[in-house]
């Protein structure tokens, strides 16, 4: 048998006082009541600052589309690659292209996300050719820019994408396409895929790609 440890015994447990009667049992109730009221508003709250992140940040998106960025997303445009604003801001690179752009200051600002000039006010024919001039304005300028080093790098970008399509031929195993037009002379006619495998051309698969005149 070892030795006992010596050591302080503990003290005996303090009795309560008879003046002061124990406090009651807590109620559930009256604590999942309590639990439920605060879970509630905090999920009041956070729905709150949700719908007002979302719209705030919907406001947000709306504001930061930019006019080319529209364009080059609109279906049947995706043969566009999106110019640098550096390259449309330089007037070397737009040389010729006013005398062949009707409204070419404007559709020129339209593109640039530019303020129209206090004073201008047009009527709803000239804003629709406003717009399509634009529309023109940017084909002539990309077919500028696609020649150069950053332009030939965004096509290729767009080209391993296969966002110009695929052969629909079954020999060529799904090969991807290029966008090629069969004559210099502007709208003459539409433009066509061309399959670096077979060497043949075929019509895009898209009508609206189809229906892009090579003015481009």
């Amino acid at each position: 048998c070892g030795r006992p440890r010596s050591g302080r015994r503990p003290p005996p447990p303090a009795a309560p006082s008879p003046s002061r009667p124990p406090p009651p049992p807590p109620n559930p109730k009256l604590k999942l009541t309590s639990l439920c009221a605060g879970v509630g508003g905090a999920a009041e709250q956070l729905d709150s600052d949700s719908s007002e992140g979302g719209s705030a940040g919907g406001s947000s998106e709306a504001d930061d589309t930019f006019w080319i960025n529209w364009f080059c997303a609109m279906r049947g445009n995706e043969f566009f690659a999106e110019v640098d604003d550096d390259y449309i801001q330089d007037d070397f690179n737009l040389c010729g292209l006013s005398a062949q752009v009707p409204y070419y200051d404007h559709a020129l600002d339209l593109i640039l996300d530019l303020e129209p000039v206090q004073g201008d006010v047009f009527a709803d024919d000239q804003n629709e050719l406003i717009v399509a001039s634009a529309e023109m304005l940017y084909g002539l300028i990309h077919a500028r820019y696609i020649l150069t080093t950053k332009g030939l790098a965004a096509m290729l970008e767009k080209f391993k994408n296969c966002d110009f399509g695929r052969c629909p031929r079954v020999s060529c195993s799904g090969q991807p396409c290029l966008p090629m037009g069969q004559s210099d002379i502007p709208r003459s006619s539409t433009v066509k895929i061309y399959c670096p495998k077979c060497e043949d051309l075929y019509y895009p698969r898209s009508k609206h790609q189809a229906s892009i005149l090579l003015n481009f």
